[in-house]
């Protein structure tokens, strides 16, 4: 989960708009999503990369 309020490296927001993978939603709060399962990306880590499900 990127906060895009909060983000500061555009490469990988870039990234995953080409990709066409973005998911949005609101007016959900960060304590929220972390409830849904959603885990806040820390800037500098690497995530495993899956191909989206069709």
């Amino acid at each position: 989960m990127y906060d895009l309020d909060e983000w500061s490296d555009v490469g990988i927001i870039d990234d995953i708009v080409e990709a066409g993978v973005g998911l949005s939603f609101g007016p959900d709060t960060l304590a929220e999503a972390r409830n849904r399962g959603y885990t806040q990306a820390t800037s500098g880590e690497s995530r495993r990369h899956r191909k989206p499900r069709s």
